[in-house]
């Protein structure tokens, strides 16, 4: 996913629930849609960027926000800017955001002082059942022989990156929704 389709998303959301901030987040498109009835003009990123950043400042008696983004990892872009951003939006206390994605050192490094948890460790029972119960009948028809091994070799360091690949981030979404 791109950044700015992430952006779009999550400010489509927060606008659609909220949208007394519209004049405010984004106001040349408010000035064309109360000028023209409309405004067809392509998005442009330094304007989403800018509205994004302006729910850190936000009143916190006219919104609050709760943001759930899901793979991080998987948006294009510079991935450090896109982590800052967030890092500069949670540190206002009318907005938490809670990310998911791999752990790579660009998100280590961003939110290395945020709470975290790694989600295949605690899941991995539940993975290792779903791999054993999926996959064992099939391999042991295909390959009787290897079987055994294959799935031994599951259950010691392959589980980890099936669940951070498969069940931690498979498809990038976010989610919004207005907090009391």
């Amino acid at each position: 996913m791109l950044q700015t389709g992430l952006l779009k998303s999550t400010l489509y959301q927060i606008l659609t629930r909220s949208p007394s901030l519209i004049p405010r987040f984004l106001p040349d498109r408010w000035e064309a849609l109360c000028l023209f009835g409309h405004d067809d003009s392509p998005w442009r990123e330094v304007e989403l960027w800018r509205a994004f950043r302006l729910l850190a400042r936000v009143d916190a008696a006219a919104a609050r926000f709760c943001l759930f983004i899901d793979g991080l990892d998987e948006i294009d872009g510079d991935r450090t800017d896109m982590t800052n951003l967030l890092k500069d939006v949670a540190s206002s206390k009318n907005v938490k955001i809670c990310v998911s994605g791999r752990p790579w050192i660009v998100f280590e490094d961003v939110f290395k002082t945020k709470p975290s948890l790694m989600l295949q460790d605690l899941t991995h029972p539940d993975i290792k059942h779903f791999v054993d119960s999926s996959f064992h009948d099939n391999l042991e028809k295909r390959e009787p022989r290897y079987a055994g091994r294959l799935l031994k070799g599951y259950s010691t360091k392959g589980y980890r990156s099936v669940s951070v690949g498969y069940f931690g981030n498979s498809l990038p979404t976010s989610r919004t929704r207005r907090c009391g």
